[in-house]
């Protein structure tokens, strides 16, 4: 959720990729109906909604990454402005901002866009802020030269938010910095850069700019960094930015400035996504990070003392007490109430979270309440009931994995992964005494092969321990197994070694499949650990509901590889035999394409060495 506004009884949401979303609300928290708008069968521009505004006649103005939408009061029309049919008046179809001026008039901010047609110096280009007034469209750009400096017009052509000042009607303008054609110099090769002296803060009155860009190596220059990414405006005219890097900036009149960053306050991050104030004066940050997902919500309450930092309190809202998850990217407050817009963080999307200020209770609306495990798809087939297996993941980030979701005929959802494992089969006993921290244990079997078998799901438990540890490898001299984590606690000679059955051998998944008895395969991409790879290989769900797999270990190495890319199956005239293709993204490593018997198990291999050309 990237977008909030009220209307009346009406919450509408801009997402990254889902388009647009209203609400009903109905008294008590509860909501009568929601809406989706989506490109294309709606009207809607994009399905990437970055803002919206609704101006006095009730029309919803939405700002997509592929044009600028509105939809009427009645909401029966859509009408939608480009770059092609405004003739350039919208200097960009990559629409970021949308705020109505007192005085009618639609305020526009948008981004450049790359056009591969024109000279490499100027193939991104347009982007900067437009005003729609009477029909008529104003653009208001930049020139912008990198080895000089120097810079006319807006601080950037990358427009953030747009906030129109009570009382005055100034506009006022956030900007990031921009893309810059850096030219040829030293024999090398030009090429666009972001330059970070671009960016910052403008604000429009009756005809006349005023820029706010910081200036490097001055600690004082306003704001304190040029990456602006958002504004509201207090009651008493102050404004106050969300940047990312610079912390919460406030500028009170045109020249008086403060801020506050995570060194010198309870601020979680310098990083953050955007910014409200509520009727109390009370200051809500979304707050990010460099890398990584967010920090969840910080609320500022200044006293009205801005310069004396000492009466500040300072509350933050995170997971896993407050949010589902950190990632906040909007903020609407109004009087009793928060509304918070999470996004996405590796595939999953957590709807929209509203806090009631008396009752300090949230409540969560999402728009479906079945749904696959993550939004990541990785990969898709149907069973022979017609159930919808959606496997999830990334080729080169483990983390975006929740494992396999299906979605059965008559519309109930199940979830495989990973996460549950479950003590098994005794398989040895410890043969020798082993202290708290060992990684190294010795037992009952006799070579590796044994203990690829005995450990199949690559997971194990020692007697009545609570810990589950991974079977990494057995070192033959010593007749010991080496495990992740080290032993949490000692194991005595005699104690039981057993397996540990799971759902799945991972989470990352890359390929499913059927064969010709119904049982499903699913194919899984291995995950690093510490300095190895674990987990991945291939799944196996047997008619009876009991999962089992193919690895490296418990093949005796017939599977090289964990590292699973695809999987097909053969028709029943032609052996019914289940392929399996290997490689990875990541390391571009692979160990070729093997066939599998379902009846016997055995395993057939093709090699670069055998007629391939790639073993990835």
């Amino acid at each position: 959720m990237q977008a909030l506004a009220r209307q009346g009884n009406t919450i509408w949401v801009g997402s990254e990729a889902g388009g647009v979303v209203r609400w009903d609300l109905l008294p008590g928290g509860t909501y009568a109906a929601t809406r989706q708008y989506l490109y294309p069968q709606d009207g809607l521009a994009g399905n990437r909604v970055r803002d919206i505004a609704i101006d006095a006649q009730g029309n919803r103005w939405f700002a997509t990454h592929r044009g600028l939408s509105v939809l009427s009061a009645d909401g029966q029309t859509w009408t939608t402005y480009t770059r092609a049919n405004t003739n350039g008046g919208l200097p960009s179809d990559d629409v970021t901002a949308v705020a109505i001026g007192m005085d009618g008039a639609i305020w526009v901010g948008t981004d450049q866009y790359f056009d591969r047609t024109l000279p490499a110096d100027r193939q991104w280009t347009g982007g900067g802020l437009a005003r729609l007034q009477n029909g008529t469209w104003t653009v208001y750009q930049n020139v912008y030269d990198l080895t000089s400096n120097q810079l006319a017009g807006l601080p950037s052509t990358h427009v953030t938010d747009i906030a129109i000042e009570p009382g005055t009607g100034r506009v006022w303008g956030t900007f990031v910095p921009q893309r810059a054609w850096a030219p040829p110099a030293q024999n090398q090769r030009g090429g666009w850069l972001v330059s970070s002296a671009t960016g910052g803060v403008a604000a429009y009155d009756q005809g006349v700019w005023t820029v706010y860009r910081h200036q490097e190596g001055n600690a004082d220059s306003f704001p304190s960094h040029n990456a602006v990414q958002a504004i509201a405006i207090d009651s008493q005219g102050r404004k106050w930015f969300a940047t990312w890097g610079g912390g919460l900036n406030v500028l009170q009149g045109s020249s008086f400035w403060s801020k506050f960053t995570a060194a010198q306050t309870d601020l979680a991050s310098d990083y953050l996504w955007t910014v409200a104030v509520g009727g109390d004066g009370r200051v809500w940050a979304a707050v990010g990070y460099s890398g990584g997902p967010g920090r969840g919500v910080n609320v500022l309450d200044h006293k009205e003392t801005l310069n004396d930092p000492d009466d500040d309190v300072w509350v933050q809202y995170s997971s896993p007490a407050d949010l589902p998850a950190d990632n906040v990217r909007a903020l609407l407050i109004e009087p009793g109430q928060a509304w918070l817009g999470l996004s996405n963080y590796r595939g999953n999307g957590y709807g929209l979270r509203q806090f009631d200020l008396a009752s300090q209770v949230w409540t969560s609306y999402t728009l479906v309440d079945r749904t696959p495990a993550s939004n990541h798809i990785s990969a898709l087939a149907f069973g022979p009931d017609g159930s919808a297996w959606i496997g999830t993941g990334d080729p080169t980030d483990a983390g975006y994995g929740r494992g396999v979701s299906i979605e059965a005929p008559d519309g109930t959802w199940s979830t495989y992964n990973a996460s549950t494992r479950i003590r098994g089969d005794q398989k040895t006993i410890v043969t020798q005494d082993a202290n708290a921290g060992a990684g190294l244990v010795k037992v009952g079997l006799a070579n590796s092969t044994e203990a690829g078998a005995a450990f199949s799901t690559g997971y194990l438990m020692f007697g009545s321990h609570s810990t589950v540890y991974r079977y990494r490898s057995f070192y033959s001299s010593s007749r010991a197994i080496i495990i992740d984590p080290p032993l949490t606690q000692s194991v005595l000679a005699g104690d039981t070694v057993y397996a540990v059955r799971v759902g799945l051998l991972g989470n990352n998944v890359s390929a499913i499949t059927f064969d010709g008895a119904g049982q499903a395969w699913v194919g899984l991409r291995a995950e690093t650990w510490n300095d190895g790879w674990v987990d991945g290989g291939v799944s196996v769900r047997g008619l009876d509901g009991v999962w089992s797999g193919y690895t490296p270990e418990n093949t005796g190495l017939a599977l090289l590889s964990r590292q699973v890319s695809a999987l097909a199956s053969e028709p029943a005239a032609c052996g019914g035999k289940v392929w399996i293709g290997t490689g990875s993204l990541r390391d571009f490593s692979g160990a070729g394409l093997y066939s599998v018997d379902p009846v016997s198990g055995q395993l057939g291999s093709y090699k670069v060495d055998s007629p391939l050309l790639s073993s990835n």
